[in-house]
């Protein structure tokens, strides 16, 4: 079997190359570096299996492939097909400017990576579902904000959205006009992951209170995922929309605080 191996690598070197084949009728399979399993033998010739590729079509696992050459077990068909392009998404349709769109957790710089490890949890850790980004101007939230928000969008392809909270709000006052903040509410209620920018901006009017509040704990009952950006302290957005609202934070959330400690070092999470 390692002759016969050997021989694929020759023509085939593993790494870094997308196979196009078939294991199950027709598949696809990523080679990366091939280990032999001798606890496992195959079902065609008794020898042991070969661990060397993923299958696409269950989410890369890998998968077991019989390298004995003259087994005959199926056998991929080898190819020098290069890995697709991820499709374009145009992050425009999400509420993100040109500049915002290059914002991601590839260029934020983190003080560490257990920063990062943190990031990725609240993508994937269904209990937390809130993240107050609070501190000084220009320390990285509405970066960090909006890197986690597009990981969010290439891991799961769910809906997302990044708004201001003052666009927010006037774009309710404004449906008001014609009774359709209802229609409104419910279409932002709904959307997976919502990155809300500069939360307290406002002047805390009653209006603006009811209407953040409302949103606010129809996302929470859908258990949809939202990281707030502000530059306020928890103790002022308690001031402004009480107790309640930021206790929502202790029970399926966290609060993070930024600072902005030298020039160079912004863009970075104190965790």
């Amino acid at each position: 079997m390692k002759n016969a191996l050997q021989d694929l690598q020759k023509q085939y070197p593993f790494e870094n190359k997308l196979c196009s084949g078939y294991l199950d009728g027709s598949i696809s399979i990523w080679f990366d570096e091939p280990k032999y399993l001798s606890e496992i033998t195959c079902e065609y010739c008794q020898k042991p299996m070969l661990y060397s590729c993923l299958d696409q079509k269950n989410d890369w696992k890998r998968v077991a492939l019989c390298g004995e050459k003259h087994c005959s077990r199926p056998r991929p068909i080898l190819s020098h097909k290069e890995p697709t392009k991820p499709k374009q998404v145009n992050w425009q349709d999400y509420g993100l400017s040109e500049i915002e769109a290059t914002m991601s957790l590839e260029n934020y710089r983190f003080k560490s990576e257990k920063s990062l490890l943190r990031c990725e949890d609240f993508i994937t850790n269904p209990s937390r579902r809130l993240w107050l980004f609070w501190g000084e101007v220009r320390a990285g939230k509405t970066h960090l904000a909006i890197g986690i928000m597009k990981r969010f969008y290439e891991k799961t392809g769910q809906n997302i959205r990044f708004i201001t909270h003052s666009e927010m709000y006037f774009q309710v006052k404004e449906v008001c006009k014609n009774g359709g903040e209802e229609q409104l509410l419910s279409k932002f209620a709904n959307i997976p992951f919502m990155a809300i920018d500069d939360l307290g901006v406002l002047r805390g009017t009653p209006n603006e209170i009811d209407m953040t509040y409302e949103l606010f704990s129809r996302r929470f009952k859908r258990n949809g995922k939202t990281i707030f950006t502000t530059n306020k302290s928890p103790e002022e957005l308690e001031a402004i929309y009480g107790a309640r609202f930021m206790g929502r934070f202790g029970e399926a959330g966290s609060m993070q605080r930024f600072t902005r400690r030298t020039e160079t070092a912004q863009n970075s999470i104190y965790a």
